[in-house]
């Protein structure tokens, strides 16, 4: 599934670098959600509105 959020409200998208820091949190004992939401989420935006759909796309992954 490929998302594209430049331009829906965010200036830049995910990096591969972040899904690389995502992976390597998951590797290290950390559940999928909450890696991707440190790695993923939290580092792209300050808006609410948008964390909180990116957070309800990452459950709506690890389902």
């Amino acid at each position: 599934m490929y998302f594209t959020l430049k331009g829906h409200g965010l200036d830049e998208g995910i990096s591969t670098r972040l899904l690389v820091y995502a992976a390597t949190l998951i590797n290290r004992g950390i559940a999928p959600r909450a890696a991707c939401r440190m790695a993923l989420v939290r580092p792209i935006t300050d808006d609410a509105d948008i964390r909180d759909t990116l957070d309800h796309a990452i459950d709506a992954v690890f389902a």
